[in-house]
């Protein structure tokens, strides 16, 4: 659990990818960046984040194809193309760099790039050197606003809290709703805009936008493992319930055991489901 500090606002945020079989092997596709406080300068908020990473296939490819990138500042997902291991070429190398060079350009001059994520996101597709192709989704903070960029069908969902009168008199809590899901870009069905060696130019791919937010908000970012298997409301469900759970388990209403909540457990949650109706032939999504 991150640490609150004085001047700071929480805002939960999972952020989720599963990940396609692969004939290579990577140590690890996640890149987790912990500075000792987040950019007050920046944002008066930070992200408490969880991040989890599920295989398909776990014994033939723990890690797959995707890569993601998790800090108080910033959030992304790259799901990595494996067509390209066909040819003989590791599709991790290039998802994975996407990340990297997002979060080597962010640090060297965050207050520029935490209100342009496009940017960010042009910058770490023309200087990545390794061959593959990948969509993409990026979001940072500054000030108030959650900035987003995203190219192709990865994406990311924004729930935020909402006082609900409870049935006969048994009060208020409150449930998260849905505010907003992001729309995928494809050029036709199954074909997904994409960064890299074959893919589409940066500049004119890569689509941003900007949110309002408010202590409390939830945001989850992910690859199209997740949203081609769940649907906005089953997302919004899996949250509530484990939401749900905390207030059962601690007895008192949400806003006074925000930091019961576990967004690692909530990223694996989601996870676990998809993967579950993914492996499920008689589900459709």
């Amino acid at each position: 659990m991150t640490p609150v500090s004085t001047f700071s606002k929480v805002l939960w945020f999972a952020i989720t990818a599963t990940y396609a079989t692969s004939t290579f092997n990577r140590v690890s596709q996640a890149i987790i960046h912990e500075p000792n406080e987040p950019f007050q300068d920046v944002s008066p908020y930070y992200f408490n984040f969880g991040a989890q990473i599920i295989s398909k296939n776990p014994e033939q490819s723990p890690m797959g194809e995707d890569a993601l990138l998790a800090s108080k500042n910033i959030l992304g997902v790259a799901d990595g193309v494996g067509g390209w291991a066909l040819q003989g070429i590791d599709p991790s190398n290039y998802s994975y760099h996407l990340m990297e060079n997002s979060n080597t350009y962010f640090y060297s001059y965050p207050s520029a790039y935490a209100k342009n994520p496009a940017k960010l996101v042009i910058l770490s597709a023309l200087t990545n050197s390794y061959k593959g192709t990948s969509t993409m989704t990026l979001c940072t903070l500054f000030k108030n606003d959650l900035y987003t960029a995203n190219v192709g069908d990865s994406g990311y969902m924004i729930l935020i809290p909402t006082l609900k009168n409870m049935p006969k008199k048994s009060g208020t809590t409150f449930i998260y709703d849905v505010a907003f899901v992001s729309e995928g870009q494809q050029h036709e069905y199954n074909f997904p805009f994409q960064l890299g060696s074959t893919g589409d130019d940066p500049r004119t791919a890569t689509k941003g936008r900007v949110h309002s937010i408010a202590d409390g908000t939830i945001v989850l970012t992910y690859t199209d493992g997740v949203s081609d298997n769940l649907f906005p409301y089953e997302l919004r469900a899996l949250v509530n319930t484990y939401i749900h759970e905390l207030k059962v388990k601690h007895g008192i209403q949400l806003r006074k055991f925000v930091p019961a909540i576990d967004p690692n457990e909530m990223a694996k949650r989601i996870l676990e489901y998809a993967l579950k109706k993914s492996k499920d032939v008689t589900t459709i999504s």
